[in-house]
């Protein structure tokens, strides 16, 4: 299913192309979508879902933790540093239907549409894990970074955005 010229990723991609300095689906730290544009994306799918009830996509919520070793926790801006360069990481997972937003602080919530069976929520989490695992340069040290994914897959009991989000 191809988007049509007002499915809100074509309405993103023309605000784009004429004011590309501002995007207002995008949080201006992470570069990636803003919670109320993956909200509307959300509620998107769960239409499809209902109009298609063998349409199969999961939530994975990443709560990224960080070990700071005997320095301590992080500034303000060694977070937001974090944070921009783990969601530049996160590009690599994307497909053309998957969304990822920037939930709070280190959390980031993404929506995986068209899976082909269950068990693809598994190795996405797998793949998500074992590349978001690592050692960061920030400010002339390394800062150990592990993710914690929550995964929920698309069910009918799932009505709204809230719900979903909820049990990711």
């Amino acid at each position: 299913e191809h988007p049509g010229p007002d499915d809100v990723r074509c309405v993103s991609s023309r605000l784009t192309q004429l004011h590309p300095k501002t995007n207002l689906f995008r949080d201006p730290v992470s570069n990636l979508y803003s919670l109320s544009f993956f909200k509307t994306r959300l509620e998107h799918i769960l239409e499809r879902a209902k109009r298609n009830p063998g349409l199969l996509f999961a939530i994975m919520a990443i709560q990224y933790q960080v070990d700071n070793g005997e320095a301590g926790p992080l500034s303000d801006d060694d977070s937001l540093q974090l944070l921009k360069q783990l969601s530049a990481l996160l590009n690599k997972h994307f497909r053309p239907t998957d969304t990822f937003g920037h939930l709070d602080g280190l959390r980031v919530i993404a929506l995986y549409e068209d899976l082909k069976q269950p068990q693809d929520v598994d190795i996405i989490a797998k793949r998500l894990h074992q590349d978001l695992t690592l050692t960061i340069e920030l400010n002339g040290g390394g800062v150990n970074v592990s993710p914690a994914i929550g995964a929920v897959l698309s069910s009918p009991d799932f009505q709204d955005p809230e719900t979903i989000l909820k049990a990711a």
